[in-house]
């Protein structure tokens, strides 16, 4: 990993730590567009999604990540625990 994706990458971890999902979500980002293959990124970027409640994007980078690792076990599992817990929310109201 290249010096500048690196040091995105801790600062992306950080913004999720302290659940500054927007701030993880853009350097996320930043660091797909420079290597649209990063799995961390991609699965980073599809929780900081699902924390979001936006089950839609968080499903979309969990599909990329399987196409790539297509034996990824967060990958296979979120979209599923996702979608119930947007149905069981939305049972709740």
């Amino acid at each position: 990993m290249n010096l500048h994706k690196e040091k995105l990458y801790e600062k992306a971890i950080e913004a999720a730590v302290d659940s500054r999902w927007d701030e993880a979500v853009n350097l996320h980002e930043q660091i797909i567009q420079q290597d649209p293959e990063y799995i961390d990124s991609l699965l980073g970027i599809a929780f900081a999604y699902l924390q979001k409640d936006d089950y839609k994007k968080a499903a979309t980078f969990y599909r990329k990540a399987l196409k790539i690792e297509p034996t990824n076990q967060i990958a296979k599992k979120q979209p599923r625990e996702s979608r119930d817990t947007h149905e069981e929310r939305y049972k709740e109201h």
